[in-house]
């Protein structure tokens, strides 16, 4: 309980992955423009070639106006029934705003000493045929751009569980991970907790991922500080419950703030060397897409 409640204290303070910007970002957010979008991802870039970091994972917001109010337990439907293996929640704070989703990423999940986490890293779309499909999955296993991506967040996050665990299993190959709209690059990474290691020690220790945030995790952080136009109040914090012994956490992407008829939608990309402005503004697109027609449906 009192690392847990020291978390919270630290995220209402910190780099807002969590809690603080959430109930002001209605009024506060507007829509990501390309052209901004653009420069913030060169910016990025030119970071990286300057060797002061190796990934940021740059978020954006878009926001959709529709005739009438939204109910969120429609939305959550939607999105369930579109990607049913993906982690759906909700959290409303008020009559008039409620933070929803349905994120593929899980955080950790623990069963008495055992932990597990997965790494989800690259991205491409379905194919419109099972031929497309298959193509575009091995056009994401064989991108250097898309390994390297994947490669920072399973190193990190084995660097990680290593001070966590006494030992680790981890596959030596990504595999496919296929959504409703969108194909990622996945890797399972398990092991066994070392004796007395709390869930707030996981949490403080594996989040935010480079998936998420970025690597160095500290530079990654500053720069998204300092790039992004839009506060992420909630938006790629951990999402979770934890009972007797047990416990399970997601990362809150691919999500919205839905207040009345206005939905403020997130999605980010992973910036790396070799990464296309233009083409990491299309990824974000992409994994609005499902998110948008779930909502544009309810």
């Amino acid at each position: 309980v009192d690392d847990l409640t020291r978390l919270w204290d630290k995220y209402e303070r910190g780099f807002g992955t969590a809690v603080p910007a959430a109930r002001h970002a209605i009024a506060a957010a507007e829509a990501t423009d390309p052209a901004g979008w653009c420069r913030a991802v060169r910016e990025a870039l030119a970071e990286i070639a300057g060797g002061r970091m190796e990934k940021v994972v740059l978020a954006r917001c878009a926001v959709h106006r529709l005739p009438r109010g939204l109910d969120p337990l429609t939305v959550l439907g939607s999105l369930r029934a579109a990607d049913p293996h993906c982690y759906q929640f909700a959290f409303q704070w008020n009559a008039d705003s409620v933070y929803v989703g349905s994120t593929p990423e899980r955080l950790f999940t623990t069963d008495g000493r055992m932990l597990e986490s997965e790494c989800i890293a690259g991205t491409i779309r379905r194919g419109r045929n099972v031929t497309e499909d298959d193509r575009l999955a091995t056009a994401l296993l064989s991108s250097a751009k898309d390994r390297l991506e994947h490669s920072y967040v399973v190193e990190a996050v084995l660097g990680d569980m290593e001070a966590l665990c006494e030992r680790i299993d981890t596959a030596p190959e990504p595999r496919i991970m296929k959504l409703s709209t969108l194909q990622h690059l996945t890797n399972r990474i398990a092991g066994r907790l070392r004796e007395g290691t709390t869930v707030g020690a996981i949490l403080e220790r594996l989040h935010p991922t480079p998936a998420v945030g970025g690597w160095p995790r500290a530079r990654a952080l500053a720069e998204i500080r300092k790039l992004e136009e839009t506060p992420r109040g909630w938006y790629g914090g951990p999402v979770g419950w934890i009972g007797a012994g047990e416990a399970e956490f997601a990362v809150a992407i691919r999500s919205a703030i839905l207040s009345g008829n206005t939905a403020h939608l997130f999605a980010g990309a992973g910036i790396v060397s070799g990464s296309d402005p233009e083409s990491e503004w299309q990824e974000t697109e992409d994994k609005l897409n499902a998110f948008i027609r779930a909502v544009n449906g309810s």
